[in-house]
């Protein structure tokens, strides 16, 4: 028995050298096509066993070749194996893979894997089926497995190809599918490897997220009309009212005594996707569940953690987040109260809208639920503050703008619309509160309001857009909009700064009865200011006063009119002296506001740091700092002060007018006649918003088929020479889309066009109520022309990347036959809330594992660091 051993391990010794030697002769990573021929006939002399360990080699050889990239040495081994594979039976290759170091051998993974580009091309190429075949063999999977299935790290081969940053690498296997397979299926492929990737926060060039996006967007345009539902029924809704309440419950649980962190925000969005879902389909529940407000005012506190640098302090002083999480779980409590009595009505009609005034609504609904009221307040104030930066955003446009005349009116129509869009105050789109409307239009007509709101209306429906098309080539209409516009900004700016310095005394106020730092780290929230920070806070408020309004108009024209009157009668001296003191006081009253609001960030800052050190022996210091602030009042707003001030410049102009005839100073006439225009025509007026509206209401008239193709060549016309104007090219790159995305100017311009083209096609818009189901976001269709014409917050925070979106639906907008009444914009998303239910549970789990390598990573511990990298989390991934 001995002596056989010997002799075979003799043998076998002799065998190993053999091959041994041959490879020193003919090494497999740099064959030539010489010697293949000689590779295959030492092959075929070879015994089972030492074939089968060539064999190996042959693989492990290929392995290396396609790690470097090593095209022709890989076009060399295909050939090899290709001729081996004639003598070598498929039930051999299959046992291949459980040699030991060829196992999970998915060439199309590695070379994704690898970035290995060109290899990839090579397998899928139809001389190199071998390698394709042997992979597909190997792994015992058929073709289109091949490109889906997972190696041991639970990775496919699209998901590396996204991670490698190689778009090419994209491009192949999305050829390679959509040739043969699903659209739908490779949208679900992309879409869900993609999300992967954010949430293990691997790094993706801006040119990988363009083109899965560009490619994910296509498949979901301009589908066919079709006749399924979206699967919408009781048994859908009331899943998702339990997934908003367990979802509630477990991050109320997880995070009341922690900072929120990225798993917070995962949550909380998922939260705010539900509920923005669930209150389209319980639109007649308005009366009963305060919807608008949780929702806003959790995307308000999502949007700061998401940017803790960011100038936010009236949402920061506004909302914390334990002062959050007690609104969510009140509005748990009362949506399980609630949604029994939903169960007997027809999912029909619980879409149907509620017609009630808002104010009975809140009236009715605290009166039940007395804890929402501090929500209702909550909401009005960061809601506010929101809609008045957003105006003003838009507003700064036209005072900036050096657009060429022939789309200032594009621009000059957005503004407006954003602006009517903004005042309203409906039950279901609250926007700007009536007070905060009203302190805003104190100072113009009563009829401003209405003026706007209407002109909102008209700017943001199709029955309007011929007319505004030809009305808005007026240069002179234009230009005095654009005044109206200046005149309104004016005023926001102001109230923006006093609603600053508002929130930071009442924040003041509540901190001046705590009793530990405790309490004020806990109203701090994790929003942990900086003195840059704070900087930046105080150059938003103070610095940017550079607006001209009605009052600082008046006083230039008062000033000339002054200097330009001689020998001024004692009345005259005494109501110059009137005026000046009623706009000195009024411009000292925006001052003090502002200075108050620099003292008041210094307190604030200052507490916060105090808390930060729990600096129990100075605890004596909160009430004395806090009371510092309180101790400062903005001055209210004389009342009637227009009123007064216009009647003491009527008085003046009368007394100068009786002894003007004799005046020969022309200088003198044309102020006087400057400043009686300018009190009747334009002080507190937006005369020419309101031309406008008229012009509109008077001429507007329903689209027939003809007029809607003539506007809609009109408007993709403009579309293309603006993007063209702005040196936008029609393919996708980064470089457009960082361009698009800085140039706000630009962005207004093609949402007004994108508005008024989706405005003209509204037949062609699907109804897709379930889009944020999606793995992958896409705004399209009804959902983005109701999101370019009232705005919606959710999309702006959940959807970074929107204004990139809107740039491709643009340029594709372009090059389609968009006339086409077979086709719609937007792909249909079903309601499955059984697959929601397992997505976010398998969410949530990578999101955990990642984090757990991190850990690992940080105390050093290599076993669990092993364990979470095969249980899929990434290496790649940034802490």
């Amino acid at each position: 028995m001995f002596s056989l051993a010997r002799k075979i391990t003799s043998w076998s010794i002799r065998q190993i050298a053999s091959i041994a030697l041959y490879r020193k002769d003919y090494s497999l990573i740099s064959l030539s096509r010489k010697s293949i021929e000689c590779i295959v006939n030492e092959f075929n002399h070879l015994d089972e066993v030492d074939a089968k360990c060539f064999y190996t080699e042959i693989l492990k050889a290929v392995k290396e070749a396609l790690t470097d990239d090593k095209i022709d040495c890989l076009i060399h081994l295909s050939l090899v194996l290709q001729e081996i594979g004639k003598i070598k039976s498929d039930e051999c290759l299959k046992n291949e893979k459980r040699n030991k170091g060829i196992e999970n051998v998915n060439l199309v993974s590695l070379a994704c894997k690898n970035k290995a580009a060109k290899v990839l091309e090579y397998i899928f190429a139809e001389e190199s089926k071998t390698l394709y075949n042997m992979s597909m063999k190997l792994n015992g999977v058929c073709e289109k497995e091949l490109l889906t299935i997972t190696d041991e790290f639970c990775h496919n081969a699209f998901y590396y190809a996204m991670r490698s940053n190689v778009t090419e690498l994209v491009k192949v296997l999305v050829d390679r599918w959509q040739s043969q397979y699903s659209i739908k299926e490779l949208d679900d492929i992309l879409s869900l490897n993609y999300k992967e990737l954010r949430l293990r926060n691997v790094s993706l060039t801006k040119e990988m997220q363009l083109f899965v996006q560009s490619k994910i967007v296509d498949f979901r345009s301009f589908e066919t009309i079709g006749k399924s539902g979206t699967g919408n029924s009781w048994n859908q809704i009331r899943k998702r009212i339990e997934l908003v309440v367990k979802y509630i419950q477990k991050v109320k649980r997880d995070f009341w005594d922690q900072d929120p962190d990225d798993n917070f925000i995962f949550i909380a969005e998922f939260i705010a996707k539900n509920i923005h879902v669930l209150k389209f389909l319980l639109r007649s529940t308005y009366d009963r569940l305060p919807w608008e407000e949780i929702e806003f005012c959790l995307i308000i506190f999502i949007r700061c953690c998401k940017n803790p640098s960011e100038a936010n302090v009236v949402y920061n002083c506004v909302l914390n987040k334990k002062k959050l999480l007690l609104h969510l779980s009140n509005f748990s409590v009362a949506l399980v109260s609630n949604h029994y009595e939903f169960e007997t009505n027809d999912v029909v009609e619980l879409a149907k809208s509620v017609k009630l005034p808002r104010d009975s609504v809140i009236e009715k609904i605290t009166k039940k639920n007395s804890e929402f009221l501090q929500l209702y307040e909550d909401y009005e104030r960061v809601r506010d503050f929101c809609s008045l930066e957003i105006v003003k955003n838009y507003a700064d446009l036209v005072d900036s703008s050096k657009e060429i005349d022939k789309r200032k009116h594009l621009l000059a129509s957005r503004v407006l619309q954003v602006m009517g869009e903004h005042l309203k105050n409906t039950l279901d789109s609250p926007k700007l509160s009536t007070t905060t409307a009203n302190t805003l239009l104190s100072s113009l007509s009563l009829k401003t309001k209405e003026i706007i709101t209407k002109l909102r209306d008209d700017l943001s429906h199709e029955d309007a857009l011929f007319i505004r098309a030809a009305i808005e080539k007026k240069t002179y209409l234009l230009k005095n909009i654009q005044t109206d516009i200046s005149k309104m900004n004016a005023l926001i700016t102001k109230m923006l700064s006093i609603m600053r310095t508002d929130t930071l005394k009442n924040l003041m106020k509540k901190i001046r009865s705590f009793n530990s730092f405790e309490d004020v780290s806990d109203i701090f929230g994790p929003f942990k200011t900086s003195c840059t920070l704070m900087l930046k806070e105080i150059q938003k408020s103070y610095l940017n006063t550079s607006f001209k309004g009605d009052f600082e108009n008046l006083e230039e024209l008062i000033v000339i009119l002054q200097k330009n009157l001689h020998d001024k009668t004692k009345s005259e001296i005494s109501l110059f002296n009137e005026i000046f003191c009623i706009l000195e006081k009024e411009k000292t009253r925006f001052k003090d506001s502002q200075l108050i609001f620099i003292f008041s960030s210094g307190c604030r800052f200052l507490l916060l740091n105090l808390s930060q050190e729990q600096a129990r022996h100075n605890t004596f210091l909160i009430p004395i700092i806090s009371e510092l602030c309180s101790e400062f009042e903005i001055p209210d707003e004389p009342f009637g002060m227009i009123f007064n001030i216009k009647k003491l410049v009527r008085e003046l102009i009368d007394s100068v007018n009786t002894r003007r005839v004799s005046s020969r100073n022309q200088e003198l006439c044309e102020v006087v006649w400057n400043i009686s225009e300018f009190m009747n025509f334009q002080m507190g007026t937006v005369k020419w918003m309101d031309e406008f509206r008229e012009t509109i209401r008077e001429n507007k008239s329903p689209i027939n088929h003809t007029l809607s193709e003539n506007l809609l060549t009109l408007k993709l016309s403009q579309l293309k020479e603006a993007l063209t104007d702005f040196d936008l090219k029609d393919q996708t790159s980064s470089a457009d889309f960082v361009a698009f995305k800085g140039n706000m100017e630009l962005r207004a311009i093609t949402e007004m066009l994108v508005l008024d083209i989706l405005c003209i096609l509204k037949s062609s818009c699907s109804r897709n109520p379930f889009f944020l189901d999606s793995d992958y976001l896409v705004l399209n269709g009804r959902n983005l022309r109701n999101h370019l014409a009232h705005g919606n917050t959710l999309i702006d925070v959940c959807l970074e990347e929107s204004s990139s979106q809107l740039l491709e639906h643009a340029k594709r907008m372009l090059t389609r036959v968009l006339s086409e009444t077979d086709k719609k914009f937007d792909t249909v998303t079903k309601c499955d809330c059984i697959r929601l239910e397992r997505t976010i549970e398998c969410d949530l789990r990578i999101v955990n594992i990642q984090r757990r390598l991190f850990v690992a990573l940080a105390e050093g511990d290599v076993r669990d660091s092993e364990k979470c990298v095969r249980e899929g989390a990434d290496v790649y991934g940034r802490d």
